[in-house]
């Protein structure tokens, strides 16, 4: 309804029309408008596609502002401010129901002459084969057991309380986490066998003892894959002849005994089959690579908070990885 006699309501005195939107008092000539118009540059709308194409795309600012219409000092302010609208917001990836896979490793990487270990963590049903990545965590200096426990707290207390298992690549002090919470820890058999692989000597003709170490590396292969039963009791005694061998080298006797130590951890896939564990922590080091390869493409940080906005965001991006559990044999 519209009201011709309304009064100011700086004097309450009557107030002349001028169009429809301004407004004046008669007693003490006082202006206004019903609909203020706001004052200077109009805002530009932050839009979140410059950062996709940034992080996961791979396009560079520079391809970007050849094929649009603003230079590259404009599209490198564009993604800055897009880049710091997302980032206030917090996020935690939608985990679904039931018992929970925890898939963890760490990259480090130098910005501003000083060491980064960027932890990298994902949550994983053990009746899927899709994972979630959950918020990094980047803390400074090296990669050991008290900062994976800070980064594992950032875990939701409702989430952390359904993982039953680890898989993770066997660094000193997950192993102890995994126990401290009562999870079943599988490591990682790929990073043991690279390992055992430098003392292989295929490569080089000259080396001594080679056919001990072949076989040592290949017997370790097989105690991580075989069923148990007599042929894995047996490999196992093999496995102790070749360690106490007078011939055996130094290095190859001090990884030998690591794996018969840590056997069971590498064979946990088998011995929880209802799990559905995967053998190796392959998909994270398929993360990995990503990453570095992001890294690679910005060349460098000038601080730790804007390595931490672009790792965030291109893992929020990311969103999932598959993780598939190792086939079982019949």
């Amino acid at each position: 309804m519209k009201k011709i006699h309304t009064k100011s309501s700086c004097c309450k005195a009557k107030v002349y029309n001028f169009g429809r939107r301004r407004f004046q008092c008669s007693l003490c000539k006082k202006t206004w408008r019903n609909r203020q118009k706001k004052r200077g540059r109009k805002k530009i709308r932050v839009t979140t596609n410059i950062v996709k194409d940034v992080l996961l795309r791979g396009e560079t600012l520079a391809q970007r502002s050849r094929r649009g219409n603003l230079t590259e000092r404009q599209y490198l302010l564009r993604y800055h401010r897009a880049l710091d609208k997302i980032n206030n917001k917090k996020w935690f990836p939608e985990i679904p129901d039931g018992k929970l896979i925890l898939i963890v490793d760490g990259l480090w990487t130098m910005s501003n002459k000083k060491r980064y270990v960027i932890y990298l963590m994902a949550l994983r049903s053990v009746s899927q084969s899709l994972a979630y990545l959950v918020p990094p965590i980047i803390l400074s200096g090296s990669e050991i057991r008290k900062k994976w426990e800070i980064a594992i707290e950032t875990i939701p207390p409702s989430v952390k309380q359904r993982i039953v298992a680890l898989v993770c690549d066997g660094i000193s002090g997950l192993p102890n986490i995994a126990n401290n919470h009562d999870w079943v820890v599988q490591r990682c058999n790929f990073h043991f066998i690279k390992v055992m692989k430098r003392f292989r000597g295929k490569s080089n003709s000259h080396i001594q003892h080679k056919e001990l170490r072949e076989d040592m590396y290949q017997t370790i292969r097989k105690a991580m894959i075989v069923s148990y039963g007599k042929e894995y009791d047996d490999i196992l005694k093999h496995l102790e002849n070749l360690i106490n061998d007078i011939n055996c080298p130094k290095w190859v006797r001090v990884h030998g005994n690591e794996f018969m130590r840590h056997r069971e951890a590498f064979r946990s896939y088998l011995r929880y089959p209802k799990y559905n564990l995967p053998f190796t922590t392959s998909s994270m080091e398929n993360l990995c690579g990503s990453v570095r390869n992001l890294l690679r493409r910005s060349r460098g940080f000038k601080n730790e908070k804007s390595l931490s906005k672009w790792i965030t965001e291109f893992i929020r991006l990311k969103e999932t990885i598959t993780c598939n559990g190792k086939s079982q044999p019949n």
